[in-house]
């Protein structure tokens, strides 16, 4: 397979795409869409308070497909995308997010985070190699939002 150079805007594009078909998923708890965004043997990494690890795309929608029945509404926003490092096999960035949304009436979900985040090319199409969530802030008050029906 032939890869082609890439500059550091043409990384940070490939990593916006990427960040933002997986934020779509995860909006729309189309889990299936999510684990599309993933190399096979990718790792997506979440540390303290919330101490996730997994595997390989299937364990990673398992895991969200789980995570998902314990949460009234959710919504993430992708904020910057920032490519640190890339040639035609790899990306290493970092993407800025913002989560917010509802387990239930007592507990809310608001989260500002910054993702590490590798991308690995195969077959001319680039996926999450590795993605780690490092917290910014973490709330869970109350909130006022109530869950609609998604619209997709």
């Amino acid at each position: 397979m032939k890869y082609v150079a890439l500059t550091f805007r043409a990384a940070e594009d490939e990593l916006r795409h990427l960040a933002n078909r997986y934020a779509d998923g995860i909006n729309r708890a189309d889990f299936e869409f999510v684990a599309q965004t993933w190399a096979p043997d990718g790792v997506w990494s979440v540390p303290s308070p919330w101490n996730i690890r997994q595997e390989g795309r299937t364990a990673i929608r398992d895991h969200l497909v789980h995570r998902r029945k314990s949460v009234d509404m959710v919504v993430m926003t992708v904020c910057t995308v920032v490519a640190v490092e890339a040639d035609e096999r790899r990306i290493l960035g970092r993407t800025t997010i913002e989560e917010t949304g509802r387990r239930d009436a007592e507990r809310g979900i608001h989260v500002l985070g910054l993702y590490d985040d590798e991308l690995t090319n195969i077959d001319g199409r680039w996926y999450f190699a590795r993605r780690t969530l490092n917290f910014l802030a973490v709330d869970s008050s109350p909130t006022v939002y109530t869950a609609s029906p998604a619209v997709v």
